[in-house]
């Protein structure tokens, strides 16, 4: 089952170039050097309903601690402080986040919070990124 629900949600789950994150980077004064070359993970939050939902957040799981990433609510986004996810930087990119390890080998726990308006569910999903590869994506409806 878990096998099918993966096969199921991976066509969600798009790759996208990174130029534009590099050039946030290189305006930044930051060198794309640091990042291991062909090596980008884009996630998507899959979103079959949206007018159900009010917003959405993007967070990494550092030693069993969520940490949050970016924040979208009414069309305004936030970026969080995240420091914490020591080994990748991390874009978003519409919608979409963009993470670019510094290592081969980078391993961790990502997820989108998607909170329902009245009358509906919240869902969460969480990504796992092993070595430049999404492994296995999970949906949790929330109560």
């Amino acid at each position: 089952m878990l096998f099918l629900t993966v096969l199921a949600y991976s066509a969600l789950v798009t790759f996208y170039p990174c130029s534009e994150a590099k050039e946030a980077d290189k305006a930044k004064g930051i060198s794309d050097k640091k990042y291991v070359k062909g090596c980008e993970v884009a996630l998507t939050c899959p979103q079959p309903n949206p007018g159900q939902f009010k917003g959405f957040a993007w967070f990494v799981d550092v030693q069993g601690t969520k940490h949050g990433l970016f924040r979208i609510e009414n069309g305004i986004t936030t970026n969080y402080d995240h420091k914490a996810s020591v080994g990748a930087s991390h874009f978003l990119l519409g919608s979409n986040l963009l993470i670019m390890p510094f290592t081969r080998g980078y391993e961790s726990s990502y997820g989108c919070f998607r909170w329902a308006i009245a009358g509906h569910q919240s869902e969460q999903y969480t990504f796992l990124v092993s070595n430049c590869t999404v492994t296995s994506i999970f949906s949790n409806p929330c109560s």
